[in-house]
């Protein structure tokens, strides 16, 4: 995995250590600025792809 100095990118890689993913892939939503982004992490550059993918795939289903 390419170092990503992003606090949403760590706390997503926090999360995939501590449960034990491959990937992790989140959803924000902000209600009252009607706006959501995702963030995606891989345990490495392959898994790290992957995910990207899908959180990309999810943002363009959600325009």
């Amino acid at each position: 995995m390419a170092y990503n100095p992003s606090p949403k990118v760590r706390k997503a890689e926090e999360v995939g250590k501590e449960f034990g993913f491959d990937k992790v892939i989140i959803i924000g939503i902000d209600e009252d600025a009607q706006e959501y982004e995702t963030i995606s992490w891989g345990k490495n550059k392959i898994e790290c792809g992957i995910a990207k993918s899908i959180a990309d795939y999810l943002s363009q289903r959600g325009s």
